[in-house]
């Protein structure tokens, strides 16, 4: 759907901590958009919970997307 031709993989685990990131050049989305789409950000959100991760996301509109999921003490 996001029209990627580069997805970038980051993450590093740390005894009790970690971060995980999946980064992508595609179309990007507006966050404040109320649709349908939001279903699959508020599942990967759900998810994250259940494991006392924290996920957040940055899009902009035509500059890529950001996922991250962070676990452990801050």
């Amino acid at each position: 759907h996001a029209g990627a031709t580069t997805i970038r993989i980051e993450g590093f685990v740390r005894r009790d901590r970690g971060s995980f990131s999946v980064i992508d050049d595609g179309r990007g989305f507006d966050l404040e958009m109320r649709s349908h789409q939001r279903y699959g950000l508020m599942g990967m959100r759900e998810r994250a919970e259940t494991i006392a991760a924290r996920l957040s996301v940055d899009s902009r509109e035509r500059q890529g997307t950001t996922v991250t999921v962070d676990w452990g003490p801050q």
